[in-house]
């Protein structure tokens, strides 16, 4: 991996990242990623494993820093340059993280287009060849927190494949972590994922579930109808996707016969698995990570905040400061109308992206161990 600095026509210094595969003749296309809305804590390191994982094919791929400074309604991203200096050979593709049904959705399109414009920078890539505008800096140690080559399991924990059938015929992708010791810890932890029609898939949670494995607790991911290699269509609302969270919980109290069930839903999967917390017996706590409370995530997952709030569970929830969905403000006023045993965490300074980045995977399951822990007592 080479780091390097690029500046744009209005005179901002981008930071970013060239992963190269160890053979540059094996494929003269170039893969440009761009990461998550800034304005949200979305950053390149987000897109590593990505990255990594394309140059271990032999695919040279690219991430980079927006620029970092937040102007109102996002406009500053508009000026990032169109360099056209491209090569034929070199062909980048926008494949927008979200179904096509929703694709003239404005609002979701709206942050899409402001990245797109930060893209054409990259595009005066001739071949595998640096543009002149970029300066070189070799890293031979990577001191990211993030894993340049893709996550796997150690030795002490293991990962079996299933597929789980909803009642209305959907076909889900499942994984089951399991720690060498099942004998550890009888509860199981189900996570479930960020927002599907936003690019939300199972394999984000993977440091958790893996994490969790290593520290005695079988942990379950999945991939809501319309993501990975489930079947079906996402909705928008994320009302449909409870019933898929239900499906997982009885494989899971079926197969495992887990003293207890705890429910993880990170993102737009809080709000869903907030909605079968009551619907599913089994279900002993429940943790979210970035709830999305605020007035704009309302507007879609509005319905789903009674359901959670009303239950007598044992509820867990932990936000970053800095989360741009939803304010602590905002938090602790929806937290005082909730039912039963309520506990708050607060990660200071951290985005709602930058807390679903690999770096807090371990802090994460510190957390949601300490709170099974809790119920324990």
């Amino acid at each position: 991996m080479d780091s390097m600095t690029v500046e744009t026509n209005d005179g901002v210094k981008l930071s970013a990242r060239l992963f190269k595969p160890a053979d540059l003749g094996i494929s003269d296309y170039v893969v440009v990623l761009v990461h998550p809305f800034t304005v949200l804590g979305g950053f390149q390191g987000l897109l590593r494993g990505i990255a990594s994982g394309l140059a271990e094919r032999g695919f040279c791929a690219v991430t980079f820093d927006m620029r970092g400074r937040v102007v109102p309604l996002a406009g500053h991203l508009l000026p990032d340059l169109l360099r056209l200096g491209t090569s034929s050979r070199v062909q980048v593709g926008f494949g927008y993280p979200f179904s096509s049904r929703y694709r003239s959705c404005g609002f979701f399109s709206s942050l899409v287009n402001f990245s797109v414009h930060s893209v054409s920078l990259f595009l005066s890539y001739h071949g595998h060849q640096h543009p002149s505008t970029l300066q070189n800096r070799n890293e031979n140690t990577l001191t990211s927190p993030i894993s340049q080559s893709p996550p796997t399991l150690p030795v002490r924990a293991s990962m079996d494949s299933m597929t789980v059938e909803t009642n209305d015929g959907v076909k889900l992708s499942a994984r089951l972590f399991k720690p060498a010791d099942l004998r550890i810890s009888d509860y199981v932890v189900v996570l479930v994922h960020p927002f599907t029609v936003l690019g939300g898939f199972q394999g984000l949670l993977r440091g958790i579930a893996s994490g969790l494995a290593e520290r005695g607790f079988c942990a379950v991911t999945f991939d809501m109808r319309g993501a990975g290699r489930s079947s079906g269509r996402p909705s928008l609302t994320g009302f449909t996707e409870i019933g898929d969270v239900v499906a997982v919980c009885k494989w899971v109290s079926d197969t495992l016969s887990p003293r207890g069930i705890v429910l993880v839903g990170s993102s737009a999967g809080a709000p869903i698995a907030g909605s079968a917390v009551d619907k599913i017996e089994q279900v002993v706590g429940y943790v979210s990570l970035g709830y999305p409370f605020g007035w704009t995530a309302s507007i879609l997952f509005g319905r789903h905040h009674e359901s959670i709030l009303r239950s007598q569970k044992p509820k867990l929830f932990i936000m970053g400061t800095k989360d741009g969905f939803t304010s602590v403000k905002q938090l602790k006023n929806k937290l005082k109308s909730a039912a039963g045993r309520v506990e708050t965490h607060l990660l200071e300074g951290v985005g709602h992206f930058q807390m679903e980045g690999p770096a807090y995977d371990a802090q994460m399951v510190d957390l949601i161990i300490k709170f099974i822990q809790s119920l324990q007592s």
